[in-house]
């Protein structure tokens, strides 16, 4: 507090002086040494007072240094920028490493053995392996909706003795036709069950040697 004191003394005596020099030399703009408006009273004889409460006798010429003016009101805030548009998209990713080709297929080393009786209908086990007739045997070739077979899927037939009849179901197709198709009689016989489309079936046979 004594400090703050202290600067103001000092700052009001160069006050006056700038006053005294003022008087002295003729009206003009004096710039003091203090930040806040001063009054100063000058008499008749020239001598100069600091006025604390601002006032000066009537006899006296009042000088105010530093004289603050009002503040200027405060400018309207700005409004928003616009918003800029949205930039493009940016340039599409380099495609992916393609995977490792898988292993090549093929036939296995050997191919199973099953026996069938006298009546069989086709099933999803039987792809890849040799249906074995011993005594006389009926397939039924199912639709596609019965039994999802592979387009593609082959199931080979060894034909020991008797007949090897070959039954399409209602709405399946089997070598061009919808009935019965028959093994020649006769021992030792091979044949070959394709299935070509989804209710379409081939049956290849070996040309009957018996």
């Amino acid at each position: 507090m004594m400090k703050t004191q202290a600067t103001l003394a000092q700052k009001l005596v160069v006050a006056v002086v700038a006053a005294a020099v003022a008087s002295g030399v003729g009206a003009f703009v004096v710039a003091s040494a203090i930040d806040t408006a001063v009054v100063v009273c000058s008499g008749k004889t020239g001598d100069l007072r600091y006025s604390k409460d601002g006032n000066c006798a009537a006899s006296e010429t009042k000088m105010t240094l530093n004289e603050q003016g009002a503040t200027g009101a405060k400018g309207a805030a700005g409004s928003a920028g616009v918003i800029g548009a949205t930039g493009a998209a940016g340039a599409t990713g380099a495609a992916g490493v393609s995977g490792a080709a898988g292993a090549a297929g093929g036939f296995p080393s050997s191919m199973e053995i099953v026996n069938i009786t006298s009546t069989h209908t086709l099933m999803l086990t039987d792809i890849g392996k040799i249906l074995v007739s011993r005594s006389g045997t009926v397939v039924t070739v199912p639709t596609n909706t019965s039994v999802a077979l592979a387009v593609g899927a082959r199931i080979d037939f060894a034909v020991f003795s008797s007949f090897l009849y070959f039954d399409p179901a209602t709405g399946v197709t089997l070598n061009a036709g919808t009935t019965r198709v028959e093994v020649d009689s006769g021992t030792f016989q091979i044949v070959t069950l394709v299935k070509i489309a989804t209710n379409e079936w081939i049956l290849l046979k070996t040309v009957d040697e018996n």
